[in-house]
């Protein structure tokens, strides 16, 4: 049960983090790349949250 709760915590964090990522691109009209920059996301991981926008 609390590995299912971990892993409900971490699922969580990264579709806000995406849905930031959105937000950012839509209105502040940025790329993917801006984006997560400008959310201080370590580059090493732009590529995983690239294939889930």
């Amino acid at each position: 049960m609390e590995n299912g709760m971990a892993e409900g915590i971490t699922e969580g964090a990264e579709n806000n983090l995406i849905e930031n990522i959105r937000s950012l691109m839509e209105t502040m009209k940025l790329t993917a790349e801006q984006a997560m920059a400008a959310l201080r996301i370590p580059e090493s991981k732009w590529a995983g949250y690239s294939t889930k926008l």
